[in-house]
């Protein structure tokens, strides 16, 4: 039997097998939750050098310490994990465990385990079907679509959510239309599920019924997900509606949505936001800052170094605060002197701005 270091794969790190064995040993059930945390992070960190000893902690009899390390080795994705893991479900008829290892199998993103999760979709146990459709899923593989396409019909509950994501993953065109119908389905995560799963398949053509959706929709997290998906496939339309929402949406959640569905569309909601911050009322202009610094976008800088010298002093206070998040070392010279402002409210603001704008410096420093 080759030992642990032997099985070090070429090109790994060197690591002291002592250290690495006692972390595995904080994994166990009898440590708290922060040395397992703790342990879980130094032996991702230690990448592909901890494999091999991880690989020989799958046989521990404590079943908390065996989960760990499978989700380990799942976040590591090496191949040479592979068939120890599935001996273990093999070998272990603990529930959590095998949930587990499909999931590590999952995330490994290895095609040459797809016959093997394949069939545990129609294991008697209800979460271990589910898992192996996530799985599935994660494979990201077409080879998936027939299989999960079944599930869809003859299952029930969280198999078919996730199935549902799956298709997302994995499937294509032809079945959108199967999840715009799933869009009305009676259970919220059902159709969360397919509200997200359509901003990986769907196309612009599918902009005026998704659009739809969201009007009748009543759950803010579907809505949230309605817009995400508008956001990345909408194109021009769906931003041009956001607009209009952000604008006159007569309710907070309604500008909270087009916030979302703006933010999902990115680089190309740039430019529109720009000229809301140019030439909106100022509500407007406070809704597009508030995207704009999400989207970290270098482009709104000139913009909110114009509003310095606005009299009005919302608009200031905007300018401030969105430059204390996307700001550099020039621009905190642009606001040094706004810490001495006889306005309180700028003082503070410009104050807060710099000292996040010299934390950003700090930290590239360290990096």
């Amino acid at each position: 039997m080759l030992l642990a270091a032997e099985l070090r794969p070429q090109g790994a790190p060197a690591v002291d097998p002592q250290q690495i064995r006692t972390q595995i040993k904080h994994l166990g059930q009898w440590y708290s939750e922060e040395f397992q945390k703790e342990a879980s992070l130094f032996l991702t960190r230690s990448g592909k050098g901890s494999v091999p000893y991880l690989m020989e902690a799958l046989n521990d009899d404590d079943l908390s310490r065996q989960a760990r390390v499978v989700e380990i080795l799942g976040n590591l994705r090496d191949a040479n994990a592979r068939l120890p893991l599935i001996l273990l479900y093999q070998r272990e008829k603990s529930v959590l465990i095998r949930c587990k290892v499909l999931e590590a199998l999952g995330k490994s993103r290895d095609e040459a385990v797809f016959d093997f999760v394949a069939a545990r979709v129609k294991d008697a146990n209800l979460r271990i079907r589910a898992f192996a459709v996530w799985a599935m899923g994660e494979l990201r593989t077409p080879k998936a679509v027939p299989l999960l396409m079944e599930v869809i019909k003859s299952d029930a509950g969280p198999p078919v959510i996730a199935a549902i994501d799956a298709l997302g993953k994995c499937g294509g065109a032809r079945q959108v239309p199967l999840l715009m119908e799933y869009l009305r389905h009676w259970d919220v995560q059902t159709r969360y599920v397919a509200a997200l799963s359509l901003g990986e398949l769907a196309n612009r053509a599918t902009v005026p019924a998704l659009f739809e959706a969201l009007e009748w929709e009543t759950h803010i997290d579907v809505q949230e997900a309605l817009a995400k998906s508008l956001g990345k496939i909408g194109g021009k339309e769906a931003i041009s509606r956001f607009l209009e929402i952000l604008k006159k949406g007569p309710y907070p959640f309604d500008q909270r949505v087009a916030a979302v569905g703006l933010r999902a569309a990115g680089t190309q909601a740039v430019f529109p936001l720009l000229e809301l911050l140019e030439r909106g009322s100022v509500e407007d202009k406070l809704q597009a800052a508030k995207i704009l610094v999400s989207l970290k976008s270098a482009g709104a800088v000139p913009y909110f170094l114009k509003m310095l010298d606005s009299e009005n002093t919302t608009e200031r206070l905007m300018a401030v605060v969105s430059l204390g998040d996307l700001g550099d070392a020039a621009i905190d010279k642009r606001l040094e002197p706004l810490s001495a402002s006889g306005e309180l409210i700028i003082r503070q603001a410009a104050w807060e701005a710099r000292r996040k704008i010299h934390a950003q410096d700090l930290r590239r420093d360290s990096e």
